[in-house]
Parts: C-alpha cells; sequence; structure tokens
C-alpha cells in the first residue's frame, strides 16, 4: 500500500473510532443511571467463539442483572486510551526458541498491550523493566528465572512451572506456554511430551481453553500494571477474589479491545462466566470465604473474583474508581480503608451485592420461563 494512501486508511480509522466513542457517551450515562439488581426479565443470547472451535453457537440464559453488566463493560473495554505508551517498552522477553512462533504468544502480546492501556498506569522514574519469560520447558523457565537473580521458592510457586504467574516482587513474569496449551485441569501434570508436542492449531482447540490460553499474559501484566498505580505496594489484606479478580476482568476487557476479529465483552463473560467451569456447584459460598489465598479454594478466588469485578467496575465507576482504589493504598497500605475511602461502602456491603448477582447469574442459568 502506498505511503499516503496507508495515512489516509489510518486517519479515517481514527475518525470513525472518535465517532463511535462520542455516540456511546449518551448510551453510558443512561446505562449508569440503571442499577438493576434482580434476575428478571431474563434474556436468551448467542454467542459465537472467535477463538478456537465451538461445534455449535453457544446459547444461554442471562439475568437482567448480567445483561446491564455486560453492556457497561463492553463501552468501558473501549474506553480512550490515556496512556499511549506501548506496554512492550516495558518489558524484557526472554523466549524459548519453542516458543517464538506460537499465534497463541502472539495474540497474548496483543491482549496485554490493551491491558496496559486499560490500566492508563505508568512506572516511576528509575524503574526496572519487567522480565517476561515464555517457555515450552521446565528447564528454559528455571534456568532463565535463575539468571536473572530471581531465586524463588519454586515448591511454593508450583503453579509458575506449570503455567503462569508473576513472581519476585511483580518483576518477573512466567509463561509456561506448554502448559496453557495442553493442561486441561488442575490434577494434570506437566510431562516431557507435552513440552515438546507442536502447538496445536488454534482451529482445533477447544475455544475454553484458546480463550484461557490468549488471556494469560494480560492476566499477569495486569498485575504488574497494578503494582505501577501503587508505585510497587502490596496491602497485605488484598483480598485473594478481588486480586485475582481484578487480573482475569482486565485481561477479558483487554481481549476485547485487542480483537480485530468482533470479539465482545458478552462473548468473554458467557465462556468465561459461564461455560469454562462448573464452579456453580464447587464455588458457591460467600464472596467473604474467597478473601484468603488457599489451596482449598480450587481457583474459585479467580472465578468468584472476576464475577465480584464486574460487578464493581460496571457500577461503581468503572476501571477509573479502580485505578483511584490502588492510588490510594499508596496512601494508606490498606486495602479495607482505601475500598471505603474510593466507594463510600465497605468491602462487606459489596461482598453482599456480588453474592447477589452470583445468585441471579446461578438461577438464570436455570431459569424456566
Amino acid at each position: 500500500m502506498a505511503k499516503s494512501a496507508h495515512t489516509k486508511s489510518v486517519v479515517l480509522a481514527f475518525a470513525c473510532l472518535a465517532v463511535a466513542i462520542v455516540s456511546t457517551s449518551s448510551v453510558h450515562a443512561q446505562i449508569q443511571n440503571q442499577k438493576p439488581d434482580q434476575l428478571n426479565p431474563t434474556k436468551v443470547v448467542t454467542v459465537y467463539p472467535k477463538y478456537g472451535y465451538a461445534p455449535k453457537p453457544i446459547k444461554v440464559r442471562l439475568s437482567r442483572s448480567e445483561v446491564d453488566v455486560v453492556k457497561r463493560l463492553q463501552i468501558a473495554s473501549f474506553a480512550p486510551m490515556k496512556y499511549p505508551a506501548n506496554s512492550t517498552s516495558l518489558a524484557v522477553f526472554y523466549i524459548d526458541p519453542g516458543a517464538k512462533d506460537s499465534p497463541t504468544l502472539a495474540l497474548g502480546i496483543k491482549s496485554m498491550i490493551m491491558a496496559g492501556e486499560l490500566l492508563a498506569s505508568a512506572p516511576d522514574e528509575g524503574f526496572r523493566k519487567t522480565a517476561i519469560i515464555v517457555g515450552r520447558t521446565k528447564s528454559f523457565i528455571a534456568n532463565t528465572i535463575r539468571s536473572l537473580g530471581c531465586n524463588p521458592d519454586f515448591n511454593a510457586i508450583s503453579g509458575a512451572l506449570l503455567m503462569g504467574a508473576t513472581i519476585c516482587n511483580r518483576q518477573v513474569i512466567v509463561i509456561n506456554l506448554s502448559g496453557y496449551l495442553f493442561i486441561k485441569n488442575r490434577s494434570q501434570s506437566l510431562t516431557t511430551a507435552m513440552e515438546t508436542a507442536p502447538e496445536p492449531p488454534l482451529s482445533a482447540t477447544s475455544y475454553i481453553y484458546a480463550d484461557r490460553n490468549i488471556g494469560g499474559l494480560s492476566h499477569e501484566w495486569a498485575h504488574v500494571s497494578r503494582a505501577y498505580i501503587s508505585h510497587g505496594l502490596i496491602a497485605d489484606n488484598e483480598p485473594a477474589w478481588f486480586r485475582e479478580g481484578f487480573a482475569e476482568l482486565i485481561s477479558g476487557m483487554a481481549g476485547v479491545r485487542a480483537s480485530t476479529n468482533g470479539m465482545t465483552y458478552l462473548n468473554f463473560h458467557v465462556i468465561r462466566i459461564r461455560k469454562f467451569a462448573s464452579w456453580p456447584n464447587s464455588c458457591n459460598k460467600r464472596t467473604f470465604d474467597y478473601r484468603v489465598t488457599d489451596e482449598t479454594l480450587g481457583g474459585c478466588e479467580y472465578l468468584r473474583g472476576l464475577i465480584a469485578l464486574e460487578l464493581l467496575v460496571a457500577n461503581y465507576g468503572g476501571i477509573k474508581n479502580l485505578i483511584n482504589l490502588y492510588a490510594d493504598m499508596r496512601l494508606t497500605a490498606d486495602f479495607f480503608s482505601s475500598f471505603r475511602h474510593v466507594y463510600n461502602m465497605s468491602v462487606p456491603t459489596f461482598e453482599s451485592k456480588a453474592d447477589n448477582y452470583f445468585k441471579y447469574i446461578t438461577q438464570a442459568a436455570t431459569y424456566k420461563p
């Protein structure tokens, strides 16, 4: 394409985006004035997964609360960019040769960049770039971690070598691509055969796992960006449901923002909350019960945390208030105090609201009209 034609196409694209933002602002204002907390009227929706294989379209019934929340989060996913720096300029990649040409990794990096834009955060002066290790073998990951002078307790972070984690004071992200590509549940072990097997094509990967795999890097980058906002301070009493729900939500919104194939927040919501696991049966405690990280939670802090953060961001000030919350923690070093300052309600009060939202989601799933 000629340079002038390319320039015109870019200008036209930005013009269209500006029109879209203006046209959605009035809708956003109308939605913000309605905060239904209820089951009815329910709505049946059909979703066509944008990545991975699905034998047929997905049809589910949503509660009124879900419909409202999804509308708001679709709009919030395309909020104007406030911090224009490319997230990749804040990171140094160490990529295993076996992962270099991975389509999953390429999509993950695009989503990671969008996660940085959503959080509109920049590091302090003199910051140390985040090391991102993407491996296909445990040996590559372990050797690279040690070469960086990062010496975590591998027994304590066994999950880091299995799939993904942010370690060493948020300075190192570990992505075990083999784990993402081949592990389907927590009871599986990573084998040597998995580490050397070719990456399955996205078209042959279940849409459930394709969605999870693409979002792994942006989930971890959300943890890093959150640390930029609070200047590295991590409040000791931040609930596990909030910490992991925050990263899950940002990852989902970033995937929507990065999409060039029409992926919507509804698509993410249905796949991750309705189809990813049978959590209504195994994750049916109160939100309060997922405050403390524990192996016995079985990952429920991620799923129930995502449900809670959907409600919080949709109904209580959007991404802006999440940023305000982490900024306030620089002053208080206390999650519960900062939460009250920013949201004008206590954490237990919000947890009860999140429990209601969870209740309506589960009731809609088995609703008989």
